[in-house]
C-alpha cells in the first residue's frame, strides 16, 4: 500500500470547492525521509514512542519517546526503568542539521545534551538534581541575607565589600609595620636581643621561665606550681648557684663542703639521725647508759669512777680507792701497798694468794680438799709436784709438813727415822 499526499477539488455550483478530510492522531503517521512509517502521531505526540533497544543517537525524529534498555544515556540513570525522553531535530528527516535530547528519569532528574553535526555534548544536569545541587550550595554556603556585610545583594558585591575591607587593612597593617620598625618601644615592651626590666614581672600559676640547652630542649628556671609553690631549677639539669660571700636561706647562711667544719658556727641538729645528746662530748662529763665495747686501748690521764670507788693514775703508780680510806696501790717498781687483805672461802673454793717464780708457784690458801678451814703455804714445782709446807689448822696449832730448818741444822718431828742427807747437829724427836 501506497501513502499519497492528495488534494481533492469539487466542483459546486460556482467553481470548484477545495474539501479536507478529518482524522484523529492514532490514524495519522509519521514517515522518514524514504516514506517508511516511523509510528503514530499519538506515540510521538502523546503517548510515546517506546523504544527498548539500541542507543539515544539512533532517536532523530521529533516526538516524545519512552525508552528502556538504551545505551548513551546519562550516568547514574536506572538503565532497567523507563525514562522519559523529547527530542527536538532540525533539519532533514533522519539526517538533521541540530538536535536536541532533553532525558527525565523516574528520580525527576532532566538531562540535556546537543548533537551539531558530529559534534555533542556531555549531558548537563536539571531538575531534581539541580534542584539537589542548588539545594546544597545554598546549605555550604548559606542565604545572602545571613551574610554580615552590607551589601547582600549578590556574592559578588559582599566579596567585593570584604576585598575593599582586607585592601584597607593591608594598608593598616604596612603604615603600622612602618611605625614599629621606626619606633623605639619606649619602655613598654621588651626587646628580645636583651633589655632593663624597669618593673616587676607576674608569672601566673602553673608557668614560668625556661632555659633552652644546646640540644634543642628546654629546662625549667623558675616558676609557680598549681598549690602555690615556687619551683626553682629542674630535676633533669643541675643547678649552680654562685655568690661572692656566703649563699644565704632567710637572712642565714648555708653550709656546703667549702664553708662548714671547724669555726664555721654550724649548729646541726641530727648527726647520723642522732641529736647531740646521743654524743659523747670530750670536753665535758658524759653518763653512759648501755655497755660499751672498745675493739682498741683506752688511755686515761685522770681517774676513773666505778660507783662510789675510782682508779687513780698518778707518777707513783696506780691506786684502787675502795672508800672509808681504803685503798691499793701498786707502784711503778710493781710494788703493791695494802692495808688489809680478806678472802672469802665461804663458798668452798680455794682462796689465797699465789706466786709465781720461774716454773715454781708458792701459794697461800685458805682451802683445799685435804685441808679445808685451814691456811696453808703450798709448793708446786715446775714439775707438776704439789706439797705443803707448813699452816694453821682450825684449832689454832701450827703445822710442819716437813723438818724444820733452823741455821743450817734440821729439826725432825716425825714417827721414823730421818734417812738422807742429815746436817750435823739435827734434832730428831719421835
Amino acid at each position: 500500500m501506497a501513502i499519497k499526499n492528495a488534494q481533492y477539488q469539487i466542483k459546486d455550483g460556482q467553481g470548484f470547492s477545495i474539501y479536507h478530510y478529518e482524522t484523529n492522531s492514532g490514524q495519522s503517521v509519521v514517515l522518514d525521509a524514504n516514506k517508511n512509517v516511523l509510528g503514530t502521531l499519538d506515540e510521538f505526540m502523546f503517548k510515546g514512542k517506546v523504544v527498548n533497544t539500541g542507543t539515544i543517537k539512533d532517536l532523530k525524529v521529533s516526538g516524545l519517546y519512552k525508552i528502556k534498555g538504551l545505551s548513551g544515556i546519562p550516568t547514574g540513570v536506572a538503565i532497567d526503568k523507563t525514562s522519559i525522553l523529547w527530542v527536538s531535530a532540525v533539519g532533514k528527516t533522519n539526517l538533521p542539521d541540530f538536535i536536541n535530547y532533553q532525558l527525565i528519569s523516574q528520580n525527576g532528574d532532566i538531562f540535556n545534551k546537543t548533537v551539531v553535526g558530529s559534534v555533542e555534548s556531555s549531558w548537563s544536569s536539571g531538575g531534581t538534581r539541580l534542584e539537589n545541587s542548588i539545594n546544597t550550595l545554598i546549605s555550604n554556603f548559606g542565604e545572602l541575607s545571613a551574610l554580615n556585610t552590607k551589601a547582600k545583594g549578590s556574592f559578588v558585591n559582599a566579596i567585593n565589600e570584604v576585598n575593599t575591607k582586607v585592601d584597607t587593612t593591608q594598608t593598616n597593617l604596612t603604615s603600622l609595620k612602618t611605625s614599629y620598625d621606626d619606633h623605639n618601644h619606649d619602655s613598654r615592651y621588651i626587646k628580645k636581643s636583651g633589655d632593663t626590666i624597669e618593673g616587676n614581672i607576674t608569672l601566673p600559676p602553673t608557668k614560668g621561665f625556661y632555659a633552652k640547652l644546646t640540644d634543642g630542649s628546654s629546662r625549667n628556671m623558675i616558676g609557680t606550681l598549681s598549690n602555690g609553690d615556687i619551683q626553682l631549677g629542674n630535676k633533669l639539669s643541675v643547678l649552680n648557684l654562685y655568690s661572692t660571700n656566703d649563699l644565704l636561706h632567710n637572712g642565714k647562711k648555708v653550709w656546703t663542703e667549702v664553708n662548714d667544719g671547724t669555726g664555721s658556727g654550724l649548729d646541726a641538729d641530727l648527726l647520723d639521725g642522732l641529736q647531740g645528746i646521743d654524743y659523747a662530748k670530750a670536753t665535758t662529763s658524759n653518763t653512759f647508759k648501755e655497755t660499751n665495747t672498745f675493739s682498741k686501748d683506752i688511755n686515761v690521764n685522770g681517774k676513773i669512777n666505778i660507783g662510789k670507788y675510782n682508779v687513780n693514775y698518778s707518777e707513783d703508780g696506780i691506786s684502787f680507792n675502795l672508800g672509808s680510806n681504803k685503798s691499793v696501790t701498786i707502784t711503778n717498781d710493781l710494788r703493791m701497798n695494802i692495808d688489809h687483805l680478806f678472802m672469802d672461802s665461804t663458798k668452798g673454793l680455794e682462796k689465797g694468794i699465789h706466786w709465781l717464780s720461774g716454773g715454781d708457784e708458792f701459794a697461800l690458801l685458805t682451802n683445799s680438799s685435804s685441808a679445808a678451814g685451814e691456811l696453808w703455804m703450798w709448793h708446786n714445782t715446775n714439775k707438776g709436784v704439789s706439797e705443803r709446807s707448813f699452816g694453821i689448822r682450825k684449832d689454832s696449832s701450827v703445822a710442819f709438813d716437813k723438818y724444820i730448818a733452823i741455821s743450817g741444822r734440821n729439826l725432825y718431828m716425825q714417827g721414823s727415822q730421818p734417812s738422807g742427807s742429815i746436817p750435823d747437829g739435827s734434832i730428831w724427836i719421835l
